[in-house]
């Protein structure tokens, strides 16, 4: 455990250190995927591909999976080693796609803005991350990420209502 509070520490402070990139410090602007118009999602997706391709994608997750086993959720280092975790991504995908000037970030889902139908959002198009079809694998078969191997999995799961009227009332009080 101490060992995940160096690195926890140490992490958190990493857009703030002298050694930081030049990209780091570069205020980002993190956008709900909706705002996004096509040019800047493929910007984004061209960024993650070619990270994907040159294997950083598979070490940020397996970075991400080990501190998950440590027990990094539900700590009060999750929220400054999360934030430092987004900063090395999308440092990451600024290196990746210069042409984007430092200024490419993670977007974010609204998910509320989708909880009554998953499956009908725009998040989940052909155009994004890929729909619901999968292949006999299991393998989303289209969106801009269908070409990786291993391929992402998606699991139809999704109870649609996410929340219903009661939860959102609940929620509210």
């Amino acid at each position: 455990m101490a060992r995940l509070a160096t690195v926890l520490c140490i992490s958190a402070l990493l857009p703030f250190l002298s050694v930081s990139t030049s990209i780091s410090r570069i205020q980002r602007l993190r956008r709900e995927i909706r705002e996004l118009n096509d040019t800047e999602w493929n910007m984004y997706a061209t960024a993650v591909n070619r990270l994907y391709e040159n294997g950083i994608v598979r070490s940020l997750a397996q970075k991400h999976s080990q501190l998950l086993r440590e027990g990094i959720h539900g700590t009060p280092e999750f929220l400054p080693w999360h934030r430092a975790f987004l900063y090395e991504y999308e440092d990451a995908l600024n290196e990746a796609f210069p042409e984007a000037m430092g200024q490419l970030a993670v977007p974010y889902w609204g998910w509320h803005l989708d909880a009554q139908n998953i499956h009908a959002s725009p998040v989940f198009s052909t155009k994004r991350f890929g729909g619901f079809s999968q292949s006999q694998r299991g393998c989303i078969s289209t969106g801009s990420f269908s070409n990786f191997r291993p391929c992402v999995l998606r699991g139809s799961g999704f109870r649609t209502p996410i929340w219903d009227e009661v939860d959102v009332t609940n929620c509210k009080s």
